[in-house]
């Protein structure tokens, strides 16, 4: 009888740990220079597979023409909350 608040503090603790292991954080991101070639071809298919594979955070590096990997802005933007990935910046040139 003494043994059961331990018993149920610990009970508590590991359904608590089970719970927090059960939804991983999304965290990270990826630079999408690093994927250039890939994201010529085919930038949502990309963008999808990165957003799989848990990262949260992009840099965009294909805005030409007004235009983000062949994407209006909102479009792109649109986009990215769909798959869950938000641009913290843009690597650009001669803008």
């Amino acid at each position: 009888m003494k043994n059961q608040p331990i018993l149920a503090l610990l009970l508590m603790t590991l359904i608590f740990s089970a719970l927090s292991c059960s939804s991983p954080e999304r965290y990270g991101g990826l630079a999408l220079y690093t994927v250039r070639d890939d994201m010529k071809s085919s930038p949502k298919e990309v963008l999808q597979k990165v957003a799989d594979l848990g990262y949260a955070y992009i840099e965009a590096a294909g805005y030409e023409d007004g235009k983000f990997y062949g994407m209006e802005p909102e479009a792109f933007k649109s986009y990215l909350n769909e798959v869950g990935l938000t641009p913290l910046s843009s690597h650009n040139s001669g803008i």
